[in-house]
């Protein structure tokens, strides 16, 4: 089986070559993260997804003078909603994060270590550390004679097998999705989790399709929220509850029916939503019953 995960993008600007310009991936990186802020105050993170935020998370915990540095107008702008990263961005500050949003880094300076992020506005960020998480490729340079995709990933059927008696699963697998046939990579550890098991069961010679909803979660101070179902993009967000309070579902409709749900304080709701993707009972009608 091949599970060879994500390599981590990096950035090939000016100054990139500096000392404590880090990437999050591994045990290993996050111990040399920690040991590096040891020594560090101003901490930069590049990037407003989940590698960024929860690295900001951190650092600020550990008492950093935190900036978060991305060229979108809010955190997970693209995964979540401009208005659950409003409410993502308001924990950090309301905790003492710091954002630099709709900038992009040109580049970075130092004397042997990063001291400086310069940013396309003029604008300079102080940073004794960097974080950069700007995203994964996949890891598939290993593999020759294979289909793969545009980005870089394997192409597997529904049994998880990409030719030639190999299966693949985890970060570098587009796989069919159970319900809507539409085919999809996902980098999330607990899908690498199922998939795992799934391929497992196919080279023992029981033939079992990948059928599982796909579920993650991200706790932020003192904000947990979990997801279920998988959105790319969306027509709409319809909500119950109220985000203010931390307490709602955001349901993701693409075509007429729901294709994720997350929510804050709503944990047996979002059960009940697994369940309803598991079986395929998912529409904007059955919205009010969840």
């Amino acid at each position: 089986m091949v599970a060879t995960g994500g390599v981590p993008r990096t950035l090939n600007l000016p100054g990139s070559d500096l000392k404590n310009i880090l990437v999050l991936r591994s045990f290993d990186s996050a111990d040399t993260i920690i040991a590096a802020a040891e020594k560090a105050q101003n901490v930069a993170v590049i990037g407003a997804s989940f590698i960024g935020m929860e690295a900001a998370f951190s650092l600020r915990k550990r008492g950093k003078v935190v900036t978060v540095i991305a060229p979108d107008k809010v955190p997970f702008q693209k995964t979540l909603g401009s208005e659950i990263g409003e409410l993502f961005q308001k924990e950090h500050e309301a905790n003492g994060v710091k954002f630099s949003l709709g900038s992009n880094v040109k580049g970075f300076e130092g004397d042997g270590s990063v001291k400086r992020v310069m940013l396309d506005s003029g604008d300079s960020i102080e940073a004794e550390l960097v974080i950069v998480g700007v995203g994964v490729r996949p890891a598939t340079d290993l593999l020759e004679g294979f289909e793969l995709h545009k980005d870089g990933g394997v192409i597997a059927d529904q049994y998880l097998s990409i030719g030639n008696d190999i299966y693949a699963a985890g970060d570098i697998v587009h796989f069919p999705a159970a319900r809507t046939g539409d085919t999809r990579r996902i980098e999330h550890w607990r899908t690498s989790l199922q998939q795992g098991r799934v391929a497992a069961h196919n080279m023992a010679g029981t033939p079992t399709p990948f059928t599982a909803v796909p579920f993650f979660w991200t706790t932020q101070f003192d904000v947990t929220l979990n997801y279920v179902g998988h959105a790319v993009d969306w027509d709409e967000i319809k909500y119950e509850g109220d985000l203010a309070s931390k307490d709602f579902l955001a349901f993701y409709v693409k075509g007429g029916r729901i294709v994720a749900v997350a929510g804050m304080n709503r944990d047996r709701e979002l059960d009940i939503w697994e369940e309803k993707f598991r079986t395929g009972d998912a529409s904007t009608r059955t919205i009010s019953a969840g």
